[in-house]
């Protein structure tokens, strides 16, 4: 089925979110006629200066330059035009310090496009970033004081399990552990096309999981190993879907 003229928001706390929690989502979306956009939350320089305390060879500033060159060859082999990545530059790690600047430039490009559907990172997520992300996102749509349609939020998970403590609340209501209503889990399927890119799209991310990738020949270890992504190299994509209440009367 056609969905020419509908559009989804991804929202992703580094440069390398998009494609591990959602590219073949993503590669799908665009075969069924979805406009994508992706949002990077921050500038992603600290990968190896938080996870491998190691700051010349590369520095900060160089990592930033190579992770921006990684994710418009990743993001090609997806299929998103350049036109469709916005980079808001927070800074790597410190994004919770930020909370209130991000939240407004969120709100802005939310109003701009207002999608059918976002993704963002679940707030059971165990790293920071991505948490700041969820708490932003879902911020700022509860700040839009405008008539708008209804809204589908879409929570990934990179660093946690998807199979997170809920309850059933009466009426067949099931709420997560913070009380927000899941409307169900998705299970979205990849397999084929879409894993393939998605798939060609992780391995445009030296930087991240190679352990001696150039220009950095003496990297001791990849960022992320191989047991770390071996569930993003799956046939599925799992995520929360819930509908946030939009505007409309």
């Amino acid at each position: 089925m056609s969905e020419v003229g509908k559009s989804i928001v991804v929202f992703a706390p580094h440069l390398d979110d998009e494609t591990f929690n959602c590219g073949g989502t993503i590669v799908n979306k665009l075969r069924e006629g979805f406009k994508v956009l992706v949002v990077y939350m921050t500038d992603s320089r600290g990968s190896h200066l938080i996870d491998l305390c190691v700051s010349e060879n590369p520095t900060p500033d160089e990592v930033a330059v190579v992770r921006k060159k990684e994710v418009s060859d990743a993001t090609a082999e997806l299929g998103i035009p350049p036109s469709n990545l916005t980079f808001l530059n927070f800074p790597d790690g410190e994004l919770i310090h930020h909370i209130a600047a991000a939240r407004e430039r969120v709100k802005a490009l939310l109003l701009e496009a207002w999608p059918d559907e976002i993704y963002i990172p679940s707030q059971e997520d165990c790293h920071p970033d991505h948490v700041a992300t969820n708490e932003i996102v879902l911020n700022a749509i509860e700040t839009i004081d405008q008539k708008m349609t209804p809204i589908t939020v879409n929570e990934y998970t990179a660093w946690t399990s998807c199979d997170v403590e809920r309850a059933e609340v009466g009426d067949g209501v099931v709420t997560d552990r913070r009380g927000r209503e899941v409307v169900e889990t998705v299970r979205n399927d990849i397999s084929g096309a879409a894993l393939a890119a998605k798939n060609r799209a992780i391995d445009k991310y030296p930087s991240q999981i190679s352990r001696h990738p150039s220009p950095w020949p003496l990297q001791p270890r990849a960022i992320l190993s191989e047991e770390f992504l071996k569930p993003f190299r799956e046939n599925t994509e799992e995520v929360f879907e819930r509908y946030v209440l939009g505007f409309e009367e």
